[in-house]
């Protein structure tokens, strides 16, 4: 026997909804406080406000890459959930109290419901923190290697320099050197003239 045909053969055994109308109605059970819900926006929640924090994290964080856009993504996702569990806890927590002040006195059904709304505030809080360490790991990775090509660039700037400081330096050196051979040679007193009396001296000696 198929397993949907024993299922049907049990009195009082559910197999799920089955029907498309069924399947939505059942989907929506998990959003009555949205703490399990795969959605990302639910009845009541504003998409503006969804918006403004995906776009403080892309601010803060930037999106170079399609690593850095998936994960800045996701810890937005997760900030949004976090928050969502955090204002459902303090709404049961809330109700709770407003039954009975006096938590020692709460009974088995208040304490089973805050217990399990406080694991549900775990979690997000969990996810979120996971999400946070791997865009913060990515971050750190971006800045070393800026920081790496940045005194890479430095590095070559200052070569640069040194060369031309070199060059300039050779330069002044020759020109200085023209320098003293031209004042060396205007100092040097112009050559005498011939003596004709003693070239007669020479040809005719006393």
């Amino acid at each position: 026997m198929q397993p949907a045909a024993a299922a049907s053969a049990q009195p009082g055994r559910s197999t799920g909804p089955r029907t498309p109308e069924g399947k939505e109605i059942s989907s929506k059970n998990s959003t009555k406080h949205g703490c399990c819900s795969k959605r990302l926006l639910l009845p009541g929640e504003d998409p503006r406000q969804w918006e403004a924090l995906k776009a403080g994290w892309l601010k803060e964080y930037g999106s170079s890459s399609p690593v850095s856009s998936l994960l800045i993504s996701q810890a937005a996702e997760k900030q949004w959930l976090l928050v969502r569990a955090q204002n459902r806890f303090l709404e049961i927590q809330q109700f709770i109290y407003d039954a009975e002040p006096e938590c020692r006195l709460w009974n088995e059904e208040q304490c089973k419901l805050y217990e399990k709304f406080q694991r549900y505030l775990t979690t997000a809080e969990r996810a979120f923190q996971r999400a946070f360490q791997d865009i913060e790991r990515l971050r750190r990775t971006h800045l070393k290697q800026h920081d790496v090509a940045f005194r890479e660039d430095l590095e070559l700037r200052r070569f640069a320099l040194r060369e031309r400081k070199n060059r300039f330096e050779i330069a002044l050196l020759h020109a200085k050197t023209e320098l003293c051979e031209t004042k060396s040679a205007a100092q040097k007193p112009p050559p005498s003239p011939p003596n004709p009396y003693a070239a007669a001296v020479a040809v005719h000696p006393l």
